[in-house]
């Protein structure tokens, strides 16, 4: 046993976000959910992914988080929201799965499912104008390019 002034050891290894490295990984839709963020002020779109590209990261989980104009009934897995029209969440989905979407309360995220998707993954360095420690950092989907 330690000092009694020792510091612990503190481990959050199963806590934290994955750390992966940054690139373009192959994705697999796992689910969304809607979210009001930062006290209620954000009202986010989060879509969960699985990295399939074989290696050292297959089958690590990420986030991809999109603002959106409006969350329609409580946030929850599976969410109805309506995006912006100028918004990263339609120009992505646009560019994945062309078409016409003729109502934005209703755009079918079906279309996710059964897709592989190129995405670009980085690496979180940063929050609220700091930087974070190294031991923090965490990854990101920080743009769905295209479907394989």
């Amino acid at each position: 046993m330690g000092s009694k002034n020792a510091l612990p050891d503190i481990s959050a290894d199963n806590d934290l976000p994955p750390l992966v490295k940054p690139g373009i990984y192959e994705l697999a839709f796992v689910d969304y959910k809607t979210a009001r963020m930062f006290r209620g002020k954000a009202e986010k779109l989060i879509m969960n992914f699985r990295i399939i590209t074989f290696g050292e990261y297959f089958e690590t989980e990420l986030s991809r988080y999109y603002n959106v104009k409006q969350i329609i009934g409580k946030p929850q897995r599976f969410g109805c929201f309506k995006p912006s029209q100028k918004g990263a969440f339609l120009r992505e989905y646009m560019t994945l799965f062309t078409g016409r979407v003729n109502r934005l309360d209703r755009i079918p995220m079906s279309y996710f499912e059964k897709a592989i998707i190129n995405g670009r993954v980085e690496t979180v360095t940063r929050a609220q104008g700091r930087n974070i420690p190294t031991e923090l950092q965490y990854s990101v989907i920080t743009e769905l390019r295209r479907v394989k």
